[in-house]
């Protein structure tokens, strides 16, 4: 999908950025891919053609392209938000109007196994149904060229009879599209967290974390494409009380994230995307409860509607100390539901063997709540099981995004 943002720039405002476009012509300047980036430069440019701006000013360290509209927006330049949706998403609306027949014959059409003569008849059933069957089959056609899947001479020939067929059913209605929600609503990156949470055992504790970007499964995806994650630098550091001197305290690592990525693709009567994630970090969610360094890599299958979505992943996994090396595989189960645009709730069950032969389950609820643009209430509530028994924690805290 594409976000367009036509911007306010008088004719001599542009024609000021062109000239200076010109005068670098013969230039060059390093490209550093957190701060000096593509996105940056074209910050630049438009101060240049407009220079009562000041759009660098919003970004020190990192520049994160999505962001940079933000500043675009703040200062405004943005006249006008226009839509485009990709071929994927254009067969997802259709999907989501055509019966289960219907879908399974205009991808026949698209692939040259059904005639298009029987959509052509007088007085053949639905014609505003024919007509989108039609529409779903040229643009699958198109997609699987896009794609390699056809050979250019095919795909004109094929594509060409399934819109000269359309074009003889007359005008008829567009589907209704459903536009994802404005990326200059969503929430910034960078995320500062203070939390408090209790054990089953009574102990107290209080959290503090940071990450610089991007965004989880559990937060608001207002303005971010939905049942992705991108996660790099989460620090979460605990304390707790030293039992003889309340106010004094311990703290421990209670997870590092050093990269986190994950694909939520959704299944559906186009597409059957596999939905995949990994991690390398630090946690304490081992049999023992101490901090190790950890990597995973896994894969799945996820299925969607309004409401949410739900998914299935086995997720091989590391965790590794100066004293031992443990590994295993997860067998994990979730979903998230969508309560409102910015109520969510996230929760997962993990069943873990050991290749030791140890077994461990895992269970997670997380509850988001965006009260502001750059401002969450999360609660959370975990089931970790140990080797010296269950442990059971409540957690509250406040997100902060900067």
């Amino acid at each position: 999908d594409i976000w367009e943002y036509p911007l306010n720039l008088t004719p001599d405002e542009v024609k000021r950025m062109v000239m200076h476009i010109w005068e670098l012509r013969s230039s060059y300047s390093m490209y550093y891919f957190f701060d000096e980036n593509c996105s940056y430069h074209m910050l630049w440019l438009l101060e240049i053609a407009r220079p009562a701006v000041h759009l660098r000013e919003y970004y020190y360290y990192p520049v994160i392209p999505p962001e940079t509209v933000f500043a675009v927006a703040n200062e405004g330049l943005i006249e006008a938000y226009q839509y485009r949706p990709s071929k994927r998403t254009l067969l997802c609306n259709y999907a989501r109007v055509l019966d289960a027949s219907q879908r399974d014959q205009s991808k026949r059409i698209a692939r040259g196994e059904e005639q298009i003569d029987g959509l052509l008849k007088e007085g053949s059933t639905d014609q505003q149904a024919n007509q989108w069957v039609l529409q779903a089959a040229a643009e699958l056609c198109e997609y699987d060229y896009v794609g390699g899947a056809l050979k250019k001479s095919l795909y004109q020939e094929r594509f060409l009879a399934i819109l000269k067929a359309r074009a003889a059913l007359g005008r008829g209605s567009d589907i209704a599209l459903h536009v994802p929600s404005n990326p200059v609503g969503a929430h910034a990156s960078g995320r500062m967290r203070y939390g408090f949470g209790v054990n089953n055992l009574g102990i107290q504790s209080h959290y503090l974390g940071i990450r610089p970007a991007y965004q989880d499964i559990s937060e608001s995806d207002l303005g971010r494409l939905r049942g992705t994650q991108i996660e790099f630098l989460d620090l979460l550091v605990g304390f707790t009380p030293v039992q003889a001197q309340q106010e004094e305290f311990n703290a421990y690592l209670e997870r590092l994230t050093l990269i986190s990525l994950g694909s939520y693709a959704p299944i559906g009567a186009y597409f059957h995307p596999i939905s995949w994630r990994m991690r390398l970090g630090a946690d304490t969610q081992s049999l023992d409860a101490q901090p190790r360094a950890y990597a995973t890599v896994g894969a799945g299958g996820t299925v969607a509607s309004d409401w949410g979505y739900g998914y299935m992943m086995a997720d091989p996994f590391g965790y590794y100390d100066e004293s031992d090396t443990l590994w295993g595989s997860d067998g994990a189960v979730g979903g998230v539901l969508y309560w409102s645009q910015t109520l969510k709730t996230q929760g997962e069950y993990r069943y873990r063997f050991y290749a030791s032969g140890k077994r461990q389950h895992l269970a997670s609820v997380v509850m988001n709540w965006q009260i502001a643009p750059n401002t969450a209430l999360m609660g959370a509530y975990e089931y970790l099981e140990r080797l010296e028994g269950a442990e059971q924690r409540t957690l509250g805290s406040l997100n902060l995004y900067f």
